[in-house]
């Protein structure tokens, strides 16, 4: 499988360079450059912006400062490897055909979720309309806020590596939600709320059932009644909704 994306930024400055120009041509100084380089296995994007400081005179400096990214991508540049794939990539590294790789697997799948609930629940309080949406999406933050805390300590002592942005699939989500408002988002929200919880639910169970390492089935086990909460507070914020139409 491909390695996963790491992103470091870089900042260069440059000498001041006096130039003479007139405002029109001062408009047109943005320029956006990518270099593409190639480093052993690895891929370097490089893009490179220059900003002017617009005067009303004619002659004035020009700040030619530029702002580098690398974006390190995996030699795999058709594969898409995103932060889930990625984690279970290393993980399937270090625990291959061990006791605890479904251990591991589980926790990778609840650290996703997980990070997925706490953003749409931030969501939920700039775009929802109804008040128990807001409430809801508040008990997100901080149950599955708390939750993270309590996975990373676990996975930590364990070297299990977890996924710290959202995967491909759960920025889609994301991204489609935040693209709602109002009575629209509570709809939606409230529905996915309902099916991502019975899921859930499901997930922590088999954990419970089927997992080998004593103290992620420990956790598990203790979460399941708090999942069970938010599915039944979901239920009833969307048959509110219903009730309203």
């Amino acid at each position: 499988m491909s390695k996963p994306l790491f992103i470091a930024p870089l900042y260069l400055q440059k000498n001041f360079v006096r130039v003479q120009v007139t405002q029109k041509q001062a408009c047109k100084a943005f320029h956006l450059s990518f270099l593409y380089c190639r480093y052993e296995n690895w891929f370097v994007i490089v893009s490179k912006v220059l900003f002017s400081k617009l005067k009303e005179m004619k002659t004035f400096i020009l700040f030619a400062a530029s702002c580098l990214s690398i974006s390190i991508l995996s030699c795999n540049a058709n594969s898409g490897t995103d932060s889930k794939e990625a984690a279970t990539d290393q993980n399937e590294k270090k625990f291959d055909n061990s006791s605890i790789e479904k251990d591991a697997d589980f926790a990778v799948e609840a650290a996703d979720g997980g990070l997925l609930e706490v953003q749409l629940g931030n969501l939920a309080l700039t775009n929802a309309s109804s008040a128990e949406v807001k409430q809801f999406g508040q008990m997100m933050i901080e149950d599955h806020s708390k939750a993270a805390e309590e996975l990373e300590k676990i996975v930590t002592t364990k070297n299990i590596t977890i996924p710290a942005a959202l995967s491909n699939k759960a920025q889609k989500i994301m991204n489609d939600l935040s693209q709602k408002k109002g009575s629209a988002f509570d709809e939606d929200y409230m529905s996915l709320m309902v099916e991502d919880h019975e899921e859930d639910i499901k997930e922590f169970k088999r954990e419970v059932d089927n997992g080998k390492d004593a103290e992620m089935k420990a956790w598990a086990a203790s979460k399941i009644s708090i999942l069970e909460h938010h599915l039944s507070a979901a239920k009833d914020a969307k048959e509110h909704l219903k009730n309203k139409q």
